[in-house]
């Protein structure tokens, strides 16, 4: 990130969570779109946006788009939500001081 930031995340997909099962350590990736795009629901539309940029795309069949990941920044105390998502404030600040 241009910010010299990293994000973690968990995924709720199967074949996501299956790849991750199958290493010993951390997967390492990017976005499945360009900062702005909207997210890709299927192999073929990452393919089309980021192809020539990327080694692989693994196809896990088309997703449903839901509510997308809260977005927290740990770097600061407290904390701070730079997007609310899946996960409310309520449920964070029951957790986490939040600024």
């Amino acid at each position: 990130a241009a910010t010299g930031t990293v994000g973690l995340r968990i995924p709720a997909g199967a074949v996501a969570r299956a790849l991750l099962a199958a290493f010993a350590g951390p997967v390492i990736g990017t976005s499945a779109n360009k900062t702005g795009a909207a997210d890709p629901a299927d192999a073929k539309t990452v393919q089309k946006a980021i192809g020539g940029q990327i080694d692989l795309v693994l196809d896990g069949g088309r997703v449903t788009l839901g509510v997308p990941s809260t977005v927290i920044d740990c770097t600061a105390e407290p904390a701070r939500i730079l997007r609310e998502g899946a996960i409310s404030r309520a449920a964070l600040q029951a957790k986490i001081a939040l600024a």
